[in-house]
Parts: C-alpha cells; structure tokens; sequence
C-alpha cells in the first residue's frame, strides 16, 4: 500500500476551508447540491467523495486538488494543472460511435452477463477478427463509454468496477492470440504501469499488450506502484521506455513525482518516460508539465510513439526532453 503523509488529510482540510470561510456544513452542502450530512461524513473522515464531487469542491474554494487532499501544503491552483468545465460535454462528443459488436458486449457486461460477453468476443476472434481490432473497437470503446456513464451518474461505482475487472479477465484470455499476433522481436523494453495512488490499470496493460504484438519485451505491473518499486523495476529490467497512466485527475502528480523520481536517477538518464490517461487528453500540454517525453491518447498511438522516441535517442547523443519528443 501507498500512504500519504501530508500535514492534512482531506477531512481536516476539508473542515478547514469551510470554517476559514465562515460556512457551516449546511452552507457548503447547498451549493454543492449534496445533504448535510454527507458533509458531515466527509469531515470525519466516514466518507470520501467521487472525483467529480471532488472536483466541484476544489473548484468551489478554488483550490487545487493536491491542496484539497492534504498533499501539498501550497495551493498552487492557476498556477498548475486545470481542467476545463465543459469536461463532460467534450468526453462525449469525442467518442467514436460503437460498432454493433461493442454495443453488443457493452450490453452482456452491463446485464452482468460476463460469460456472454466473453463468448462474443471469442466468436468474433475465431471469425476472423483480429486481436487488435478487438482491443480499439470494442475494449477500449466501451470502457470510454462506461468511464463517461460513472461520471455521469448513469452507473455507479460498483458496475464500472464490474466492467473493468470483466475486460481484463477476456483480455487474459485472448494473450495465446497476442502471443501469436507477435512480430518479430526486438531489443527494446517497456515497463507500463498505474502509478502510486491509482487503481485503473486496463489503460496501460493495453499499453504493454500493443507493444507485445509490435515484438516489444513488455512487463506490465499493474496499479499503485510508488516510486522506489518503478525506479528498482526500471532498473531492474534496463528498460529502454517507462509507460506512467493515471485516470483520475489527482494522480497527476503522482506522475509527476515518479517522473521526479526517475530523472534524478543517472543510470537512468535514457529512459523515455510516456504518460497517458483521461487527464492527459484534456490538457494537451499537460505531458510537458510533468516533465514526460510525450503522450498518447490510445494504445495503438503508444506504440507508434513508443518506437518513434526509442529510434530517436538510439540516433542521437543526448537525452530527449519533452519539447524535442513532439
């Protein structure tokens, strides 16, 4: 496990702008929308809020969300990453629409269907589909749409946990066909990885399942590695790119402490560094923030970028830097 060790968690800090700014819990909770005593469990540490409440609160006393949690001890909201209000609206819009195969298994899944779902899949990859194929149009696809259904409250958390856990257990099933989709192997490592703190990984397994079939040795570690794991394993395994993905918004800066990490490292100073997740693809500068050598929207762009930085400092003398990367 991970803990944080700032001076103030979230419920302290959270009771300390409300009564910094003359609210009581009631105040607070009408102009979140929220009752009393949610506040209340909150404060006490009871309960603790999903990101977009999270979100509406930081926005509320104009904060950043660091501050909010009790990691950081600065407010350094305006001066680092923002995320745009109209959020949700453009998630939607930049969806493509589903194919009848991912609608299909969206369906299975939501109905609780898993055996179902596998099935299609399976069926579709004997009639000729590709592993690939599966992977953009349907994997990735339909965990958009039920990453947008959660935040808009169309699914609670429990499904969407549901959802996740059954796609990475079809995407096991199918690792013979990644195996045999495999091109002619090369020289080069990645490690992919859900940094300290975040617990949605199928985005960089996906990472390191792409870069398999590009002939890549790949090592996906799962969630919540902290930064002496990813520096150990990175060395460990003369790894030549560093694959960092978080999708809730207050991970960023545990990526940004990883990358900290990482490049105060000498032995490895020409390590890549690609970042990617839901924040990233709101904010396209966001990679350069954190001091990341570039970002990919999708895993397929991984790989194409993946290899495009690899090539690059194979052929020069001297580390990339994220401007050079993009």
């Amino acid at each position: 496990m991970c803990y944080y060790l700032g001076m103030s968690d979230f419920a302290s800090r959270l009771r300390e702008l409300r009564t910094s700014g003359n609210l009581r819990q009631k105040d607070l909770a009408d102009a979140l929308g929220v009752a009393q005593t949610t506040i209340a469990n909150y404060e006490q540490g009871a309960r603790f809020p999903d990101e977009k409440v999270l979100r509406q609160i930081a926005d509320y006393f104009n904060v950043s969300l660091d501050y909010l949690m009790g990691r950081a001890d600065v407010n350094l909201v305006a001066q680092d990453v923002q995320y745009p209000n109209s959020f949700y609206r453009e998630e939607e819009e930049n969806l493509a629409p589903m194919s009848p195969l991912a609608k299909e298994y969206l369906g299975f899944l939501l109905a609780g269907k898993r055996e179902e779902a596998s099935n299609l899949v399976h069926d579709a990859v004997n009639a000729g589909r590709g592993v690939k194929e599966i992977y953009l149009t349907v994997f990735e696809r339909t965990l958009k749409e039920i990453g947008l259904m959660w935040m808009q409250n169309r699914v609670d958390v429990a499904m969407e946990h549901y959802f996740s856990a059954s796609t990475q257990i079809i995407m096991s099933q199918l690792y013979p066909q990644i195996t045999a989709a495999s091109r002619e192997k090369k020289d080069s490592v990645c490690l992919s990885i859900a940094v300290c703190g975040e617990f949605h990984d199928i985005g960089a397994r996906m990472v390191a399942d792409f870069l398999e079939m590009d002939g890549w040795k790949t090592f996906f570690l799962g969630n919540n590695l902290c930064n002496d794991d990813i520096v150990k394993a990175a060395m460990d395994h003369r790894a030549d790119v560093l694959v960092l993905s978080a999708t809730m918004f207050f991970n960023v800066e545990s990526i940004a402490r990883a990358i900290r990490a990482i490049r105060a490292i000498e032995a490895l100073r020409d390590l890549v560094i690609l970042v990617g997740g839901r924040p990233f693809n709101q904010d396209a500068e966001l990679w350069k923030k954190v001091q990341a050598d570039g970002f990919a929207r999708s895993a397929e762009e991984a790989v194409k970028l993946a290899n495009r930085l690899v090539n690059k400092l194979a052929s020069s003398d001297h580390v990339l830097s994220g401007q050079e990367a993009l």
